[in-house]
């Protein structure tokens, strides 16, 4: 397992587009590396009850992203 901290409070306001950006790639370059399916990366949230990474995290757009990864 591994796990990703992004710096700030996604309930509070939203991660930059940088932020958002780089962990992106990283997720991308692991997946690759690793040979981990898009589908077997998993939000805080959906492991353990906290709202982390928060509502104004871009779920959707996230996964559309690590979805085209190859």
């Amino acid at each position: 397992a591994l796990g990703i901290c992004l710096v700030g409070d996604g309930e509070r306001r939203p991660f930059t587009a940088t932020q958002v950006r780089r962990l992106t790639q990283l997720v991308g370059s692991l997946c690759r590396e690793l040979k981990i399916p898009a589908d077997h990366v998993y939000l805080h949230s959906q492991l353990v009850a906290t709202p982390s990474p928060g509502r104004f995290f871009p779920e959707a757009a996230f996964r559309g992203e690590i979805a085209g990864i190859r």
